[in-house]
């Protein structure tokens, strides 16, 4: 309870935004320490279990279960978060003043859903300069591991005399929710339909 009265005070008394933005041109977004209550409702998992029902019975219900139970969280430090994923831009200008190899790269490729086999596996193709797709370098970079984005948080924090990381799992939750309980998305409980994406 002690988290929802949190996330009411957040509510009623709306912070001000603080942003800051980088030499690479990443708006960092400040996220006030908060209480929440992390994970997803019992029925939010109910769902999920109907609608991804052959994966739940192939062993993977663990990917779900993780989600539970509901329970408060308390980050005790703000902490600042990119307002958009790293671009392909800002990833290409690590790769280039590094000469870094993607995990993708120097394996089998980036994972893709494989809908006959029904399970993610490499595919030599995907990776995140070489697609089959046109993107753009104001685009979210695809492709990397999270093996890749912990070298580009060493890059930028050396670049930038700042620490850079990739968030904890409680923070990613907290900053995508926007503070906001009981919601799928920050925008509300509804997936865009194909002409909002």
């Amino acid at each position: 309870m002690k988290a929802l009265q949190g996330l009411d005070s957040l509510i009623d008394k709306p912070r001000e935004k603080v942003v800051l933005t980088n030499a690479l041109g990443m708006r960092m977004v400040r996220i006030p320490a908060s209480e929440y209550m992390m994970g997803s409702p019992k029925g939010e998992m109910d769902w999920l279990r109907l609608k991804f029902k052959k994966i739940w019975r192939e062993g993977h219900k663990q990917w779900f279960q993780d989600e539970l139970p509901l329970h408060p969280v308390r980050i005790t430090k703000p902490f600042y978060m990119g307002a958009t994923e790293v671009t392909v831009g800002q990833f290409r200008q690590f790769v280039q003043e590094t000469g870094y190899k993607t995990d993708a790269e120097k394996g089998e490729g980036g994972m893709i859903w494989k809908d006959k086999e029904y399970r993610w596996a490499p595919e030599k193709d995907m990776q995140w300069d070489s697609l089959p797709w046109r993107i753009e370098d104001n685009q979210p970079v695809v492709f990397v591991s999270w093996n890749d984005a912990q070298a580009f948080c060493r890059w930028l924090s050396r670049k930038e005399k700042r620490t850079y990381r990739l968030p904890t799992e409680a923070e990613w939750e907290m900053a995508c929710r926007g503070g906001r309980a009981w919601v799928h998305f920050s925008w509300g409980n509804r997936l865009p339909g194909d002409k909002d994406t």
